[in-house]
């Protein structure tokens, strides 16, 4: 799967139905007690998208766009009809005094920064990455001062990271908002969703779910059993990382001596409960160590013929973190 700088045309929205969703699961017991967990920490958004009625033409141009994305499978850009600035009002392009964002302060060594939007209610709140912004839109203060793009910074527009020239300063705060797309993939085929009046009359189709891609751009939901690599035609030479589009489970043989690394992938690329399973091969004269690069933590050491099953979990701080079974 990749992501096609493109968004799906307006022309085709008649209606949109949409929400957020956060995938949360609950029990409850006979006596009453609920249990809830959310495998998602921030809003996952699905819209319900209602082309109506197009001409041939329109029919042409949206089963290109459809055709082109290969299905469902590369994802595109779409604009939220209701929400996406992070302005007051959603839509309006955000202003020094309303829509910037807080981002945290500089260290006086850090130089990016990730766009965000911020939902609040009651004293709690609730962080939406924004991965898409719209670049024009854009606006960025240190410390209460308006920075000026090329000049301060740059804004990648398809990550949302705003990069500094030079770091802010120690204490420093990093505020910034902008209007925004949202990373989308079709939720389903088009199997007989294309109703046709005539060779070429008007078209009718049906609703057509889409999805946001969770969290970042590109995100892979991973599970166990989502394929495997075997890489023990050659020893380890050195670290090596695991990269979930090799799948989910990977084995690797050390005849190379110890010390030899697997390094985890980024905690933020992966949907909650994620589980990743780092085999060394029986063949293996020394141990493989399982680190989280990010925590600079080193989990396990796994002896030879042994599997490390590493699942992503949050901490008692709702902070995520790998936690390895052996």
């Amino acid at each position: 799967m990749t992501f096609h700088d493109v968004e799906f045309p307006l022309k085709f929205r008649s209606q949109t139905e949409l929400g957020p969703s956060f995938r949360t699961n609950a029990h409850e017991t006979g006596g009453g007690t609920r249990y809830a967990s959310a495998q998602r920490t921030k809003p996952r958004h699905q819209f319900d998208v209602k082309p109506g009625s197009m001409t041939a033409d329109d029919r042409i141009a949206f089963v290109n766009f459809y055709n082109a994305r290969r299905g469902s499978l590369h994802s595109f850009k779409l604009t939220d009809p209701v929400d996406y600035s992070t302005h007051s009002d959603w839509q309006t392009a955000p202003t020094t005094s309303d829509g910037l964002v807080n981002l945290g302060s500089g260290d006086g060594s850090a130089t990016q920064f990730q766009l965000k939007k911020v939902y609040s209610s009651g004293g709690y709140t609730t962080e939406r990455p924004i991965v898409l912004p719209y670049a024009s839109s854009v606006v960025v203060q240190v410390n209460s001062v308006t920075q000026t793009v090329t000049t301060n910074y740059t804004v990648n527009s398809l990550t949302g990271v705003v990069t500094f020239n030079t770091a802010p300063p120690l204490g420093h705060a990093v505020d910034a908002g902008c209007q925004f797309y949202v990373p989308v993939y079709f939720g389903i085929d088009l199997d007989r969703k294309l109703g046709i009046q005539g060779q070429r009359a008007l078209a009718t189709i049906g609703s057509i779910p889409m999805l946001e891609l969770p969290n970042d751009l590109p995100v892979v939901d991973i599970g166990y059993g989502m394929g495997a690599t075997d890489w023990t035609g050659s020893s380890l030479a050195a670290n090596a990382t695991f990269d979930v589009a090799n799948g989910s489970t990977q084995v690797w043989k050390n005849t190379s001596g110890g010390g030899l690394k697997v390094i985890l992938p980024s905690k933020d690329s992966l949907d909650l409960g994620a589980e990743l399973r780092v085999k060394n091969d029986s063949a293996s004269t020394s141990g493989i160590t399982v680190r989280d690069e990010e925590a600079t933590t080193d989990l396990d050491t796994i002896a030879a013929g042994s599997t490390a099953i590493c699942i992503l979990t949050l901490n008692s701080s709702s902070a995520r973190q790998w936690v390895v079974v052996s």
